[in-house]
């Protein structure tokens, strides 16, 4: 058996701790090859993912919109009605009545039209024609009164199809209230269905109507 001297036994110790700090070091190396543990490694911020709400986005656009359309409109139905103030600031609104064909008896020949022109300016409001008829003669006693723009009478004239605001067909008497717009009107009476006989027509028509008026 062997004996170690003390210079034998510190050398073997000295060997042995220098051993075990080079298990340690490579310890330490393979640990900082690992992927994931090297402390210089930079740290990746997580993802951050944003949803934009179109849906809200697209209402409150339609909102906007339609807020600057009313806006627009009130403003000009401001700017309109303050115009109007400015340049008439003191009117009145007041009903007249235009005769168009004074009571009388007019003469209708026989295949004869006779027409009237009536003409409603665009300061007449609620225009509207009034008048009666009594017709006279013939067999029937009878005549037709017809209302229409001056192109639909000239159309009805014709003989062309057209489109009367006011037509009381083959009578003996009758009454007509018709409502026009500004324009141009005729009111005509018809005997052109009567080949011989002429009709004597007690006519009146009046056109009424409002407009404003400064004071």
């Amino acid at each position: 058996m062997y004996e170690l001297s003390d210079d034998d036994k510190r050398r073997i110790r000295e060997e042995e701790e220098a051993a075990a700090e080079r298990d340690r070091y490579r310890a330490f190396v393979r640990q900082q090859m690992q992927p994931g543990t090297s402390p210089e490694a930079p740290k990746r911020s997580p993802k951050v993912e944003y949803f934009i709400p179109w849906g809200r986005v697209l209402a409150f656009t339609i909102v906007v919109v339609i807020g600057f359309v009313l806006i627009a409109q009130y403003s000009t139905m401001i700017s309109s009605t303050r115009g109007t103030a400015s340049a008439n600031p003191l009117q009145k609104l007041i009903t007249e009545t235009i005769p168009i064909i004074r009571p009388g008896v007019v003469n209708v020949k026989p295949s004869q039209v006779v027409s009237y022109r009536i003409s409603v300016q665009e300061n007449m409001r609620g225009a509207y024609l009034d008048g009666k008829f009594d017709a006279a003669g013939g067999f029937g006693n009878d005549i037709e009164v017809v209302v229409a723009t001056e192109a639909e009478f000239k159309n009805w004239l014709n003989g062309h199809r057209a489109s009367l605001l006011y037509s009381s067909q083959k009578k003996s008497a009758g009454f007509f209230r018709v409502a026009l717009d500004p324009g141009e009107y005729r009111l005509g009476l018809s005997n052109s269905f009567s080949l011989v006989s002429e009709k004597q027509v007690s006519l009146g028509a009046d056109l009424n109507f409002k407009r404003f008026i400064a004071f």
